[in-house]
């Protein structure tokens, strides 16, 4: 007979779990593993520097495939190479579908770097999955790792980051000088710069900090709010922009992302009006030279943004792409 009452069960989910202070540190993590010792990767062709950083000082043998114009994976181009990870990214929350790859006794590592959510597949010898909440969120730090193979988990400092006081701080100067006009921007400026340095620099393995924690425990009780707000702005620069963005489906929009031929010259145009977009990945020097690099901008989708700005950013978008 089924007992009622007492403490909550809980079911372990299969995986094994862990929390960072970032997505580099989580990959970092992963390559201290077994598993993955003395495996070639093989990495997409539209990627972010940092990434690559961290194969280079773990010494592991990569080669890249392709990433379509739509963010897709170029499957043709991964057929017949041989490797034994797959490291895939989730771009800006679409998830790819993998099936194609199932079933052969490859390796997955699933960069969801623009996820708040890491969620196991099946069909491959071994898998892992992390995200950065820093991404998405407004927590400085904080990634959530998921595993089926065992992780060196004593490598993780119980203490926060370095670099997240200085980020916490640089958010606080800001959100005065935004809302209560005090301080100036290089205040804020300089403590971000200087923050990304201490995270480039950065080689060894944090947990999340205390205040990420509570940042993040505030932000889950507002999702349904903030996605529902991310959804609708995202709805509006898609009727207003559709025409030149990529199209992609996701639960939780972090970015609606353009892709236009005089994407650098749009961005200064914008830059005068107050306008700044991020450009999340520049060509980082080595393998292909995707045309990704070149064509991508980002607007942020997320609550800080009402129905107003969407609709006046996407005229000034608008606008200059039709004059130019």
């Amino acid at each position: 007979m089924y007992s009622f009452g007492g403490e909550m069960e809980y079911r372990h989910e299969g995986c094994n779990q862990y929390i960072t202070d970032s997505g580099r540190s989580s990959l970092r993590l992963l390559f201290a593993s077994e598993e993955l010792q003395g495996k070639k990767f093989l990495l997409p062709d539209y990627i972010c520097s940092s990434i690559l950083t961290e194969f280079k000082r773990a010494e592991i043998e990569y080669d890249f495939y392709h990433i379509n114009d739509d963010l897709s994976i170029d499957i043709s181009s991964i057929k017949s190479r041989q490797f034994d990870v797959l490291y895939i990214i989730n771009y800006f929350g679409r998830r790819h579908n993998v099936s194609a790859f199932t079933g052969q006794g490859l390796r997955l590592i699933e960069d969801n770097r623009f996820m708040l959510t890491v969620t196991p597949r099946d069909g491959f010898s071994a898998w892992a999955g992390f995200n950065s909440f820093r991404k998405v969120t407004p927590s400085a730090d904080g990634s959530v790792l998921l595993a089926t193979f065992n992780l060196p988990k004593s490598l993780i400092n119980t203490r926060p980051a370095p670099f997240s006081r200085l980020k916490y701080e640089a958010k606080e100067i800001k959100y005065d000088y935004v809302k209560h006009g005090e301080f100036s921007e290089e205040d804020f400026l300089s403590k971000f710069r200087e923050g990304e340095e201490m995270v480039d620099e950065q080689q060894k393995i944090y947990q999340i900090s205390e205040r990420g924690a509570l940042i993040l425990f505030n932000f889950f009780m507002h999702y349904r709010r903030e996605r529902n707000i991310r959804k609708r702005n995202y709805r509006i620069l898609t009727y207003e922009l559709g025409h030149s963005a990529i199209k992609l489906k996701t639960r939780f929009p972090s970015f609606f992302i353009l892709s236009i031929d005089q994407r650098d010259e749009l961005r200064e145009h914008l830059f005068a009006k107050n306008i700044f977009l991020p450009i999340h990945w520049t060509y980082p020097g080595e393998g292909p030279e995707n045309e990704l690099y070149s064509r991508c901008l980002s607007i942020p989708v997320d609550s800080r943004y009402d129905a107003d700005d969407m609709i006046r950013v996407a005229t000034k978008i608008r606008n200059f792409l039709e004059e130019n």
